[in-house]
């Protein structure tokens, strides 16, 4: 049984750990997040090259994970798998606790079919942070979608993100599910 369930791409927009090969500054990390943020605002909005763009400036500023993730949704979305893969892999390089770059290199292989990776990497971003909702969402319709570990386990991982946070396209998938 095959399911529409709604995915989200990982982006937050929030600061995030930062394990660098230079020191950054407290001034630079700030001012790299804002512009991974408007990055964000701009990826939600369609606008990939505009996205694009402040991810690059958000690096260039200080060469944060959220940054190179985020070019690695840009890569995604414009059908470049094997450039979001080194992205995604490289976020992961820069910081191996930023659970979504995991999270999105997990997207990327369940649109390539490898599933075994793609549980493997929903698992392991789970691991990495387990309070992240949108993580749980995609791999609950991950599990829905090909009858991995069955459509209660499903719903109970919808729970799960509902409990972190009540948005609308948990309730869609829920009310999928049920």
């Amino acid at each position: 049984m095959r399911y529409k369930l709604l995915f989200v791409f990982l982006i937050l927009c929030t600061s995030c750990a930062i394990i660098p090969e230079k020191p950054i500054t407290p001034g630079a990390r700030f001012e790299a997040q804002e512009y991974v943020e408007k990055g964000a605002v701009l990826l939600q909005l369609e606008d990939l090259d505009g996205a694009k763009a402040a991810f690059e400036i958000a690096y260039d500023i200080a060469p944060i994970a959220a940054a190179v993730d985020g070019i690695g949704c840009v890569a995604f979305l414009k059908d470049e798998k094997n450039e979001a893969r080194k992205l995604f892999l490289e976020a992961i390089r820069i910081n191996p606790e930023y659970a979504e770059s995991y999270g999105n290199l997990a997207l990327l292989y369940e649109s390539q079919g490898k599933l075994r990776q793609a549980l493997s990497t929903y698992r392991e971003a789970i691991e990495k942070n387990p309070k992240n909702y949108k993580i749980r969402n995609n791999f609950a319709t991950f599990i829905a979608e090909y009858n991995i570990e069955g459509k209660d386990k499903a719903l109970y991982e919808l729970k799960k993100a509902e409990s972190i946070a009540s948005h609308a396209f948990i309730s869609e998938n829920i009310k999928i599910l049920e």
